[in-house]
């Protein structure tokens, strides 16, 4: 409680010197230097050390690496398609594009190759309509439409699938879409309705 010295039985090496005896004070003083150092030094360790991150934030993380997955995809499919594109310009083909809601298909299409959907489409549609007038219930058959061509000569394989023993009529029916190319597969539903006028469209301009 006082400054009287109090001697120790071994020697103590306070900052390179050595002694015997150390007065409660200085004792004190060095407590104090040494509670400082370890803090500073626990605070250095927190500031350099990663917090564990959250259920929250690990998902935002996966997220941002999930998208990037899918920009590299989306790349990858507007590189092809570029080039699938000029190799199908080249054979004498145009661009046409399927509007199906949120999706858009755009491919190399012929003239021949719309005029054989649109047919495709309108068999479907004059079926609907004699189904709608028979006295009892009748079974359609299943409406598919293909086109492969040759991948090899950049053609995109085509598959246009409906059954239209699922809906009452031709204006609430929809279509399956399949696009083949180069390895890569999309396939997208949309109304029959609007498959047509997109092939109508196509046909005006092209004619």
């Amino acid at each position: 409680k006082d400054d009287t010295p109090s001697c120790f039985p071994k020697a103590l090496d306070v900052g390179g010197l050595k002694t015997k005896c150390i007065s409660f004070t200085d004792l004190q003083h060095i407590l104090n230097m040494a509670t400082a150092t370890f803090a500073q030094t626990a605070q250095h360790v927190r500031a350099n050390t990663a917090a564990p991150l959250s259920s929250r934030a690990l998902t935002a993380r996966r997220g941002v690496v999930q998208l990037k997955s899918v920009r590299a995809q989306r790349v990858a499919l507007n590189r092809r398609t570029v080039q699938v594109a000029a190799t199908a310009v080249a054979a004498g083909k145009l661009p046409f594009t399927f509007h199906l809601g949120d999706t858009s298909i755009t491919l190399p299409f012929s003239v021949a190759q719309a005029k054989d959907l649109n047919q495709t489409i309108a068999d479907t549609i004059e079926a609907f309509k004699k189904k709608e007038a028979a006295e009892r219930p009748q079974r359609m058959e299943m409406v598919e439409y293909e086109y492969r061509g040759d991948e090899a000569e950049g053609d995109v394989m085509i598959e246009v699938f409906c059954n239209p023993n699922a809906y009452a009529n031709a204006f609430q029916a929809k279509a399956l879409i399949t696009v083949r190319s180069q390895g890569l597969k999309m396939t997208s539903e949309g109304m029959l309705s609007g498959i047509k006028a997109d092939v109508e469209e196509f046909m005006q301009q092209h004619a």
